[in-house]
């Protein structure tokens, strides 16, 4: 794990001077990097968000690049602590506590998403434009989340309680959904009701778009 949290950093004193200095290096090049893009945010400009002197910045991160990675995975870190480490799939005994499992993990994605819009656009918005290093990054924590779902989605299965789908296929086309639910509650909907999108992305995820009554008889390998 990281040393310090978004929760922490966020949730520390108003007054910027008031926060240790990392921490505010941390915060200030979040808000640069979503408001100027990561290729056009420079060091000076974060020093001075911050309110540090530019050789201090130096003192934490050796380049714009390092304070970039240290956000990526802080983001990623957190959310999988929060989620899938808060929510073990060793825990269930049956389908409706996954359910339930799966809307509590849904709702702290978006909570949390949304109460850090900065990083979140940097990750998802900012992708395309990244340096080949930085994308080699995002890339990289993309995969830890996505082996940690596969692992949630083997002992589902295991249990009897999902139908046997290829793992590693199902974690990185949740994954892909989370990655665009998330732009839809934080960027598109963000006045939307956390819990009615909640609601919809659980009927989606675990049931699919068909009504009941498009049953047919071939879907029982689907059941």
């Amino acid at each position: 794990m990281t040393d310090v949290s978004f929760s922490l950093i966020y949730n520390m004193p108003k007054t910027n001077k008031k926060k240790p200095v990392r921490q505010r290096l941390l915060v200030a090049a979040a808000e640069v990097f979503s408001e100027k893009g990561y290729t056009a945010a420079r060091v000076s400009d974060v020093v001075t968000r911050a309110d540090v002197a530019q050789g201090t910045f130096y003192l934490y991160f050796k380049s714009k690049e390092a304070v970039f990675v240290a956000l990526v995975e802080m983001f990623f870190e957190e959310l999988l602590v929060e989620t899938l480490g808060q929510n073990p799939a060793s825990g269930l005994k049956d389908a409706d506590a996954m359910r339930h499992q799966i809307c509590q993990i849904w709702r702290t994605i978006l909570v949390y998403c949304r109460a850090h819009p900065e990083i979140t656009a940097l990750v998802l918005q900012e992708a395309t434009a990244l340096p080949k290093a930085e994308r080699a990054v995002l890339a990289a924590n993309y995969a830890k989340a996505v082996d940690a779902l596969a692992l949630y989605c083997r002992e589902t299965e295991r249990r009897g309680i999902t139908r046997s789908i290829d793992p590693d296929l199902t974690a990185w086309v949740i994954i892909g959904m989370v990655e665009r639910a998330v732009h839809y509650a934080v960027f598109v909907a963000a006045d939307a009701d956390v819990d009615a999108i909640v609601a919809d992305l659980v009927v989606i995820e675990l049931n699919g778009l068909l009504a009941p009554k498009q049953h047919t008889e071939d879907e029982g390998r689907w059941a």
